[in-house]
């Protein structure tokens, strides 16, 4: 409670994978990629927070940066 998570995901041709990190510089090992996705070339891209629980929850999208492939 009250830490920060770090979210990266990366997409790869049709591949895609998460991971996450409490201090932006030990990460978690990259989960299983969920492959053959069906993206078009360019696609658009959002960041949403949802939880299932009723416990009180917000988030706070600080430094986000969604970068286009070189």
């Amino acid at each position: 409670m009250g830490k920060s998570v770090y979210l990266r995901i990366t997409r790869k041709d049709k591949t895609i994978t998460i991971s996450h990190s409490f201090d932006n510089k030990e990460w978690s090992a990259p989960r299983v990629p969920r492959q053959n996705l069906d993206f078009p070339d360019e696609v658009a891209v959002g960041v949403f927070f949802a939880h299932s629980t009723y416990q009180i929850a917000d988030a706070i999208f600080d430094g986000l940066t969604i970068e286009k492939p070189k």
